[in-house]
Order: structure tokens, then C-alpha cells, then sequence
């Protein structure tokens, strides 16, 4: 079963108005709750459409529950086809040094994109974009899976 929409909400919350308005003896009491929830409604479609909003409400949750946002980590998820057959098959034999990674499944491999580039090292230009590209969105992991959505910014590799 789905769960209402706001809309869904908002159509009940107008009922109830037109309910307790053609009742005639409603209470001050139900007044104020039917207000309550349509100031409610308000805050969840505005909630619905403002991402920092959202961020907040998370925030709020976490900190509900013991939690911080230092205990949670962001993960820019992008498509394997981001690097080459070669950078793959490096990945996968773990050939790049001071990379620090793990496999995800048999389909792609969850970087650590803080690490700096140890000196005398040199990544994969393919592979350094995407990191860079996860760095620039305050991202502490790199997710490349095969099942992932490209990224236009980056470039894609058929293999």
C-alpha cells in the first residue's frame, strides 16, 4: 500500500475544514489542531522541494537519535564506464598505489577520495577526474558501480 501524498493530505485536511466549519459546534480545540495540520502540510511541501531543508530534517533526526553528522559519510556514486578497461583491470588487481579501496560486489569499487596522491605517484587521469569530481562535492567516498547512472561531466569509456 502507498503511503498519502501531501496533496493526498491536504484534500483530507480541507474535508475536515469544511466538516468543522458546516458542524457549527466545533471546539476551539479541533480548530486549533486542523490549523496545526495544515501549517503542518505546508512545512512538508516546502520540506518536499528544498533540498537544504531536507539536509536539515536529517540533521534534526540524527541528533534525535544520539547521533551526529560527523557519523555519516557522503558517497559520490558514479558508473564504471567513468574509467578505462585498463584502470579497471588495475583496480581489480589492486595495482594503484596509495589508493585506498575495496571491491563493491563484482561491479565497481568504493574509493576513499580523501587520500591525497602519494609523491612519485601518478593515478589514472580517468580515475583521478572522478575523484576530483567526488572531492568537489564534499565527498568522502567514491562509489564506482556498474549499475550507476553516468555522470555527464565525466568522460565514459565503452568496455
Amino acid at each position: 500500500m502507498d503511503h498519502p501524498s501531501i496533496s493526498d493530505l491536504k484534500y483530507i485536511a480541507d474535508l475536515a475544514y469544511s466538516v468543522l466549519e458546516d458542524d457549527g459546534d466545533a471546539t476551539d480545540e479541533e480548530w486549533q489542531r486542523l490549523h496545526r495540520v495544515e501549517a503542518w502540510l505546508v512545512d512538508m511541501a516546502v520540506l518536499e522541494e528544498d533540498a537544504a531543508a531536507q539536509a536539515k530534517l536529517a540533521l534534526a533526526v540524527l541528533e534525535e537519535h544520539g547521533l551526529s553528522a560527523d557519523m555519516v559519510e557522503k558517497v559520490f556514486v558514479a558508473s564504471t564506464a567513468h574509467v578505462s578497461e585498463e584502470t579497471a583491470k588495475r583496480l581489480g588487481a589492486n595495482e594503484i598505489a596509495g589508493l585506498i579501496y575495496y571491491e563493491h560486489g563484482k561491479q565497481g569499487w568504493l574509493i576513499y577520495a580523501e587520500e591525497p596522491e602519494p609523491s612519485g605517484a601518478q593515478r589514472p587521469e580517468d580515475l583521478q577526474a572522478c575523484l576530483a569530481m567526488a572531492g568537489s562535492l564534499g565527498c568522502t567516498w567514491l562509489l564506482l558501480d556498474a549499475d550507476a547512472t553516468p555522470v555527464p561531466m565525466l568522460n565514459r569509456y565503452d568496455w
